[in-house]
C-alpha cells in the first residue's frame, strides 16, 4: 500500500521542461519576471519597479541576459503570432537595481537579427536584417533611449576565388541560398545559369531567404526558398553538383515554373523534393 501510495504522488506530480519559455530569472539576488498574457497584456517586474507596454503580443519571454561594461541587460522577444510576423525586442536596462525598458526593436517585417545581441561601451547593441538584404540596422540602446545607424547593402563578392578541391558542392554546403549569391567561386557560376534579367529576379527571391540553407546530396548540394512561406507562386530550388554545374527550378509567379539545366533526372527529382 506504501509503496502504491509513493506511485501516484510520482505520477501526479507536475512535469517542468527545459523547453518552457522563460519568463523568471535571477539577476544577482533579485528576480526579473514577465507576466500576463496575449489578452491582457504583459507586466515586466524587477527590485519591486514594473512597466508595462500598450502592445498585446501574443507572447513574450526572456531572449537573453548581457552584460559586460559595469551594464546589465535582459533581452525580451515578443511575438504577434501571425504567419508573416517577426520577434521584436525589447533591453532593459537593470544595472542599478532599477528597471529602464528600451522602445521595441525590430518592428518591420521581415526583421530579423544579423550580429546577436552584446554591450559595447556599456550600450546594448544589436544588428537586424531584412529579409531582402537591402539593408542592416545597427541599434544602440542606452538609458531606455536608442539610437540607430542605417548601413547600405554590401554587395562585394566575398570568400575564395576557387572552393577547397574545387568541389562546388561541398564548398556551399550549410550555407544559406542568398549567402552563395555572394560567393566570388560561385556568383559568375550562377550569372551563368541565369542568363539576362532572370538572375536579378533569382537573386531577389534568394535574399528574402524564407527557404533552407544547402543540404549534401548525393548528387551536390540542393537549397530552395519560397515567398511567402512555402508559397506555390514564387519558388526557388537550385543544385550545385561536385563539378559546378548548377541546375535550378524557378518560379517567379503564378507556378510558372522554368527549368535551368537539369539534365540529370535525379537532380531534377531532388529539386522538386526541397520545393515540397
Amino acid at each position: 500500500m506504501k509503496r502504491a501510495f509513493i506511485f501516484l504522488v510520482i505520477i501526479f506530480m507536475p512535469v517542468s521542461s527545459y523547453a518552457d519559455d522563460l519568463i523568471k530569472a535571477h539577476i544577482r539576488d533579485k528576480i526579473f519576471a514577465i507576466y500576463g498574457n496575449s489578452s491582457q497584456g504583459y507586466a515586466y517586474t524587477f527590485n519591486g519597479h514594473a512597466f508595462t507596454p500598450d502592445e498585446y503580443p501574443a507572447t513574450s519571454k526572456i531572449s537573453k541576459i548581457i552584460e559586460g561594461d559595469g551594464k546589465t541587460y535582459v533581452v525580451t522577444v515578443d511575438q504577434d503570432g501571425g504567419s508573416a510576423s517577426s520577434p521584436q525586442y525589447r533591453a532593459f536596462d537593470v544595472t542599478n537595481n532599477e528597471l529602464v525598458p528600451s522602445p521595441l526593436v525590430g518592428e518591420g517585417i521581415g526583421d530579423h537579427i544579423k550580429e546577436n545581441w552584446s554591450v559595447v561601451d556599456g550600450d546594448a547593441v544589436v544588428t537586424l536584417q531584412k529579409d531582402d538584404g537591402v539593408s542592416i540596422n545597427i541599434y544602440h540602446i542606452r538609458e531606455g533611449r536608442i539610437t540607430s545607424k542605417k548601413m547600405s547593402k554590401d554587395t562585394a563578392l566575398t570568400g575564395p576565388v576557387k572552393p577547397p578541391g574545387g568541389d562546388y558542392a561541398a564548398f556551399v554546403n550549410g550555407m544559406r541560398l542568398k549567402e552563395v549569391f555572394h560567393l566570388r567561386a560561385i556568383n559568375p557560376l550562377l550569372r551563368k545559369a541565369f542568363p539576362g534579367g532572370t538572375f536579378d529576379d533569382v537573386q531577389k527571391l534568394a535574399e528574402e531567404d524564407y527557404g533552407s540553407g544547402f543540404q549534401s546530396k548525393s548528387i551536390g548540394s540542393v537549397a530552395s526558398v519560397s515567398q511567402p512561406h512555402n508559397s506555390n507562386s514564387r519558388y526557388l530550388a537550385i543544385a550545385i553538383e561536385p563539378s559546378g554545374v548548377i541546375d535550378a527550378i524557378f518560379s517567379p509567379e503564378n507556378h510558372q515554373e522554368r527549368f535551368y539545366g537539369i539534365t540529370n533526372p535525379l537532380v531534377k527529382l531532388e529539386l522538386e523534393k526541397a520545393l515540397h
